[in-house]
């Protein structure tokens, strides 16, 4: 009887931090350091997987923060994938976030001086945001998420390579647009508590049909400018494909705009990441 009481409480801790540290962004974002070692030639496997560790680290450390920060608000955003219960808050739970901050900051020493700049750079500018509550100063949210990632992909790249090329920074360039597109695609589906919450986001400010039109844009802009590279010889065949992967979810999010339906949005994207991930794997690595 013991034994399984302890079991399921154990279940039940792993379900929580599972939920809490947003486990699938974590895997999701695993593509931002495998495109990174895919254009790099020459890195380490050993630095690839303490570099992997190391972002899935932020991540699940902004996350969780984020959680903390933004219990209330999210409690009352239907949309949101598994609000913070209050009732589960405690000193554990606070401290996991700053531990997680921690370990990755520390673990980034063992790679290069560079890596560590940037890394912690991004866990301080991680912290600040979240504890300023800044995102309701307009647009200031929606630039953050892509600026974030582009960073992480440079510093994921210098800690391969120690420097940087036009084919990275320009692999970077498309990245912040495309994360942009979807940070935009996130604020049209958080509209309403935005408002409430009196977030100045982009479709609050120009609504929901216009925020759609530039998200499409953006799609149109972020290929647009990829097949200019690829012609022009500034990105090799492999960055390329990598971004042409994203026009099959591209197409889906626009349907699912069009029609409303935004309940999904959340979970295409991340299984979009995943798959991406794996096929460079499978035909990269």
């Amino acid at each position: 009887m013991n034994l399984n009481l302890g079991l399921d409480s154990l279940v039940h801790s792993l379900c929580f931090m599972k939920d809490y540290v947003r486990l699938n962004r974590c895997l999701s974002a695993l593509f931002i350091p495998v495109f990174a070692f895919v254009i790099c030639s020459g890195a380490g496997y050993a630095g690839f997987f303490i570099v992997s560790a190391v972002v899935v680290l932020i991540i699940a450390g902004t996350y969780s923060y984020n959680s903390l920060r933004d219990w209330e608000e999210d409690e009352n955003n239907p949309l949101h994938e598994n609000p913070l219960d209050r009732k589960a808050i405690n000193n554990w739970v606070n401290r996991t976030p700053i531990l997680l901050f921690l370990t990755a900051a520390m673990l980034s020493i063992l790679v290069n001086s560079t890596f560590f700049v940037l890394i912690s750079s991004l866990v301080l500018f991680s912290y600040t945001y979240s504890r300023l509550k800044v995102k309701s100063i307009f647009i200031v949210k929606t630039l953050t998420i892509p600026f974030c990632y582009a960073l992480l992909f440079i510093s994921c790249y210098t800690a391969f390579s120690g420097g940087l090329t036009v084919e990275v920074m320009l692999s970077a360039m498309l990245l912040f647009l495309l994360f942009f597109s979807y940070s935009v695609i996130s604020d049209i589906r958080d509209i309403k508590p935005d408002r409430e919450n009196k977030h100045e986001t982009i479709p609050v400010r120009i609504g929901y049909n216009k925020s759609m039109k530039l998200v499409l844009l953006l799609f149109l802009l972020i290929n647009i400018l990829n097949t200019v590279f690829l012609e022009t010889h500034l990105l090799a065949v492999k960055s390329a494909t990598v971004v042409y992967m994203f026009i099959p979810v591209q197409l889906y999010l626009i349907h699912e705009l069009a029609k409303k339906r935004l309940y999904d949005i959340d979970s295409a994207r991340g299984v979009n990441f995943i798959l991406i991930t794996a096929l460079m794997v499978v035909f990269f690595l």
